[in-house]
């Protein structure tokens, strides 16, 4: 297979493209990780209406945890991101860069939480 990356725009439309992209591959992933929940969201969508079952066929997770990916009826497993820690990080960097233009490039990798909900699954587990 030449890519199982399939470029969207972080929209839950774009998930339910990518959905087409996954579902008419000839072998299937066990799982997509979305570049966000809302695409998550369309892609989990769109895969049930084709006929497959997350996460029994195929798991998805998001990245985000929108207070959305919680509710029952969605039960997205997903990454969550610290927003206010990465805004607060960013606009730290921002003023040093301001202060001093010059300054190296600063790398800062701030952690994250996987929570796992019920749209994944171990493989053959279904």
């Amino acid at each position: 297979m030449d890519s199982l990356v399939y470029e969207g725009r972080y929209t839950f439309e774009a998930g339910l493209e990518a959905a087409g992209f996954y579902a008419g591959l000839p072998e299937k992933p066990t799982c997509i990780f979305a570049s966000n929940d809302m695409s998550a969201i369309g892609l989990i969508q769109r895969l049930t209406e084709r006929g497959l079952n997350v996460p029994r066929d195929i798991s998805v997770v998001g990245l985000d945890d929108i207070e959305l990916a919680g509710i029952r009826a969605i039960d997205l497993t997903t990454i969550r991101l610290e927003k206010r820690a990465i805004g607060a990080e960013a606009a730290q960097l921002l003023l040093r860069r301001v202060d001093d233009p010059d300054a190296p490039v600063t790398t800062k990798i701030l952690p994250t939480k996987l929570i796992v909900r019920g749209t994944t699954a171990m493989v053959g587990s279904g």
